[in-house]
Protein backbone atom coordinates (compact mmCIF):
# COMPACT_ATOMS: atom_id res chain seq x y z
CA UNK A 1 0.00 0.00 0.00
CA UNK A 2 1.04 3.48 -1.40
CA UNK A 3 0.58 5.47 1.90
CA UNK A 4 0.56 8.84 0.01
CA UNK A 5 -1.57 7.74 -2.43
CA UNK A 6 -4.07 6.38 -0.04
CA UNK A 7 -3.57 9.45 2.28
CA UNK A 8 -4.93 11.77 -0.76
CA UNK A 9 -7.54 9.90 -1.29
CA UNK A 10 -9.15 10.14 1.58
CA UNK A 11 -8.47 13.87 2.29
CA UNK A 12 -10.14 14.50 -1.57
CA UNK A 13 -12.93 11.93 0.26
CA UNK A 14 -12.95 13.82 3.74
CA UNK A 15 -12.56 17.05 1.46
CA UNK A 16 -16.22 16.09 0.00
CA UNK A 17 -17.52 15.42 3.04
CA UNK A 18 -16.27 18.69 4.54
CA UNK A 19 -17.43 20.76 2.19
CA UNK A 20 -21.40 19.26 2.39
CA UNK A 21 -20.86 20.07 6.23
CA UNK A 22 -20.10 23.34 5.24
CA UNK A 23 -22.85 23.85 2.87
CA UNK A 24 -25.31 22.22 5.26
CA UNK A 25 -24.47 23.70 8.41
CA UNK A 26 -23.53 27.23 7.05
CA UNK A 27 -24.64 27.38 3.76
CA UNK A 28 -20.98 28.47 2.66
CA UNK A 29 -20.19 27.22 -0.73
CA UNK A 30 -16.57 27.42 -1.90
CA UNK A 31 -16.71 27.15 -5.31
CA UNK A 32 -12.69 26.85 -5.38
CA UNK A 33 -12.68 23.73 -3.47
CA UNK A 34 -15.95 22.33 -4.93
CA UNK A 35 -14.71 22.61 -8.52
CA UNK A 36 -11.83 20.75 -8.20
CA UNK A 37 -13.60 17.65 -6.41
CA UNK A 38 -16.18 17.97 -9.19
CA UNK A 39 -13.76 18.05 -11.99
CA UNK A 40 -12.15 15.12 -10.35
CA UNK A 41 -15.25 13.15 -10.93
CA UNK A 42 -14.50 13.90 -14.45
CA UNK A 43 -10.68 12.77 -14.97
CA UNK A 44 -11.84 9.14 -15.36
CA UNK A 45 -8.47 8.26 -16.67
CA UNK A 46 -5.72 10.41 -15.16
CA UNK A 47 -2.14 10.22 -16.58
CA UNK A 48 -1.79 9.41 -12.10
CA UNK A 49 -3.14 9.27 -9.19
CA UNK A 50 -2.33 12.74 -8.03
CA UNK A 51 -3.37 14.28 -11.43
CA UNK A 52 -7.39 13.88 -10.12
CA UNK A 53 -7.11 16.41 -7.85
CA UNK A 54 -4.85 19.85 -6.54
CA UNK A 55 -3.39 19.15 -3.51
CA UNK A 56 -4.08 22.76 -2.11
CA UNK A 57 -7.64 22.09 -2.44
CA UNK A 58 -7.92 19.50 0.16
CA UNK A 59 -6.96 21.13 2.88
CA UNK A 60 -9.73 20.15 5.19
CA UNK A 61 -9.40 16.30 4.30
CA UNK A 62 -5.90 16.47 4.95
CA UNK A 63 -6.27 17.99 8.31
CA UNK A 64 -9.19 15.58 9.34
CA UNK A 65 -6.31 12.72 9.40
CA UNK A 66 -3.43 15.49 10.67
CA UNK A 67 -5.29 16.99 13.71
CA UNK A 68 -8.43 16.44 14.57
CA UNK A 69 -8.60 19.12 17.23
CA UNK A 70 -8.45 21.87 14.44
CA UNK A 71 -12.33 20.59 14.06
CA UNK A 72 -15.12 21.28 16.36
CA UNK A 73 -16.42 18.16 18.37
CA UNK A 74 -20.30 18.96 15.87
CA UNK A 75 -17.71 18.77 12.68
CA UNK A 76 -15.82 16.20 13.48
CA UNK A 77 -18.98 14.10 14.24
CA UNK A 78 -20.53 15.51 10.54
CA UNK A 79 -17.71 14.16 8.71
CA UNK A 80 -16.98 11.03 9.79
CA UNK A 81 -20.85 9.90 9.29
CA UNK A 82 -20.54 11.11 6.10
CA UNK A 83 -17.30 8.93 4.95
CA UNK A 84 -19.05 6.28 6.37
CA UNK A 85 -22.17 6.54 4.39
CA UNK A 86 -19.97 7.16 1.58
CA UNK A 87 -18.09 4.22 1.85
CA UNK A 88 -21.43 2.17 2.29
CA UNK A 89 -23.16 3.96 -1.06
CA UNK A 90 -20.18 3.20 -3.12
CA UNK A 91 -20.25 -0.19 -2.46
CA UNK A 92 -23.78 -0.11 -3.33
CA UNK A 93 -23.24 2.06 -6.65
CA UNK A 94 -20.42 -0.62 -7.83
CA UNK A 95 -23.19 -2.90 -8.14
CA UNK A 96 -25.39 -0.87 -10.17
CA UNK A 97 -24.22 -1.30 -13.93
CA UNK A 98 -27.04 0.74 -15.32
CA UNK A 99 -26.34 4.21 -12.94
CA UNK A 100 -22.00 3.54 -13.63
CA UNK A 101 -23.24 3.11 -17.44
CA UNK A 102 -25.30 6.49 -16.83
CA UNK A 103 -22.75 7.92 -15.07
CA UNK A 104 -20.04 7.18 -17.74
CA UNK A 105 -22.22 8.84 -20.51
CA UNK A 106 -22.89 11.90 -18.22
CA UNK A 107 -19.30 12.80 -17.72
CA UNK A 108 -18.14 12.40 -21.29
CA UNK A 109 -21.63 14.96 -22.11
CA UNK A 110 -20.24 17.52 -19.42
CA UNK A 111 -16.56 16.98 -20.13
CA UNK A 112 -17.91 18.02 -24.09
CA UNK A 113 -19.96 20.83 -23.03
CA UNK A 114 -17.73 22.21 -20.49
CA UNK A 115 -15.58 24.25 -23.25
CA UNK A 116 -18.48 26.33 -23.85
CA UNK A 117 -20.13 26.53 -20.37
CA UNK A 118 -19.51 30.08 -18.47
CA UNK A 119 -20.49 28.96 -15.31
CA UNK A 120 -18.25 25.33 -14.95
CA UNK A 121 -18.68 24.43 -11.44
CA UNK A 122 -22.40 25.50 -11.31
CA UNK A 123 -23.15 23.23 -14.28
CA UNK A 124 -21.22 20.60 -13.24
CA UNK A 125 -22.64 20.69 -9.93
CA UNK A 126 -26.29 21.13 -11.14
CA UNK A 127 -25.90 18.15 -13.78
CA UNK A 128 -24.64 15.62 -11.46
CA UNK A 129 -26.83 16.69 -9.25
CA UNK A 130 -29.40 15.40 -11.32
CA UNK A 131 -27.66 11.96 -11.93
CA UNK A 132 -27.70 11.65 -8.31
CA UNK A 133 -31.00 12.35 -7.63
CA UNK A 134 -32.25 10.34 -10.24
CA UNK A 135 -30.24 7.01 -10.04
CA UNK A 136 -29.21 6.93 -6.23
CA UNK A 137 -31.61 9.17 -4.17
CA UNK A 138 -35.58 8.58 -6.13
CA UNK A 139 -34.41 4.95 -6.41
CA UNK A 140 -33.65 4.20 -2.91
CA UNK A 141 -30.24 2.67 -3.48
CA UNK A 142 -28.77 4.05 -0.08
CA UNK A 143 -30.37 7.17 1.82
CA UNK A 144 -27.21 9.69 3.17
CA UNK A 145 -28.67 11.77 6.37
CA UNK A 146 -27.66 15.40 5.68
CA UNK A 147 -27.10 17.24 9.08
CA UNK A 148 -27.86 21.18 8.45
CA UNK A 149 -29.71 24.01 9.43
CA UNK A 150 -33.42 23.70 7.31
CA UNK A 151 -33.07 27.37 5.65
CA UNK A 152 -29.84 25.83 3.93
CA UNK A 153 -31.17 22.17 3.13
CA UNK A 154 -34.50 24.06 1.75
CA UNK A 155 -32.18 26.32 -0.45
CA UNK A 156 -31.99 24.27 -4.36
CA UNK A 157 -28.81 25.72 -5.15
CA UNK A 158 -27.06 24.57 -1.60
CA UNK A 159 -28.98 21.00 -2.65
CA UNK A 160 -27.41 21.14 -6.32
CA UNK A 161 -23.99 21.07 -4.50
CA UNK A 162 -24.50 18.55 -2.26
CA UNK A 163 -25.63 16.00 -4.07
CA UNK A 164 -22.63 16.44 -6.48
CA UNK A 165 -20.43 16.02 -3.85
CA UNK A 166 -21.83 13.20 -2.64
CA UNK A 167 -20.61 12.14 -6.94
CA UNK A 168 -17.63 13.47 -6.01
CA UNK A 169 -17.34 11.35 -2.73
CA UNK A 170 -18.38 8.33 -5.05
CA UNK A 171 -15.10 9.42 -7.28
CA UNK A 172 -13.20 9.82 -3.84
CA UNK A 173 -13.45 6.19 -2.37
CA UNK A 174 -12.62 4.72 -6.10
CA UNK A 175 -9.74 5.87 -5.97
CA UNK A 176 -8.98 5.04 -2.68
CA UNK A 177 -9.64 1.47 -3.35
CA UNK A 178 -7.99 1.58 -6.69
CA UNK A 179 -4.19 2.62 -4.96
CA UNK A 180 -5.14 0.10 -2.27
CA UNK A 181 -6.91 1.49 0.60
CA UNK A 182 -9.20 -0.93 2.69
CA UNK A 183 -11.27 0.42 5.59
CA UNK A 184 -9.29 -2.10 8.19
CA UNK A 185 -5.95 -0.88 6.35
CA UNK A 186 -7.26 2.72 7.47
CA UNK A 187 -7.20 1.39 11.32
CA UNK A 188 -3.82 -0.50 11.06
CA UNK A 189 -2.03 2.34 9.26
CA UNK A 190 -3.73 5.33 11.12
CA UNK A 191 -0.72 6.49 12.58
CA UNK A 192 1.23 6.43 9.20
CA UNK A 193 -2.07 8.31 7.73
CA UNK A 194 -1.71 10.57 10.28
CA UNK A 195 2.11 11.56 9.74
CA UNK A 196 1.65 11.84 6.02
CA UNK A 197 -1.22 14.49 6.20
CA UNK A 198 1.07 16.30 8.37
CA UNK A 199 3.83 16.70 6.51
CA UNK A 200 1.77 16.90 3.09
CA UNK A 201 0.18 19.89 4.64
CA UNK A 202 2.99 21.50 5.79
CA UNK A 203 4.58 21.37 2.40
CA UNK A 204 1.89 23.04 0.71
CA UNK A 205 1.64 25.95 3.08
CA UNK A 206 5.70 26.20 2.09
CA UNK A 207 4.40 26.49 -1.56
Amino acid sequence: MDIEKVTYALSALLESCYQIHNIARNGIVDEKVIGALLRGVLKVEPQNTECVYPKSCLIEGYTYFADLSKFEQKTVTDLTRYMFELYKLTDKYKKLTEARESLGALISSIRKNLANEVEKCKYTATTLSNWYKTNIFDNHVHQIPIYGEKEMLTNERNMHFIRALFVAGIRSCILWEQVGGTQFGCLWNKSRIAICAKDTLTKIQEL
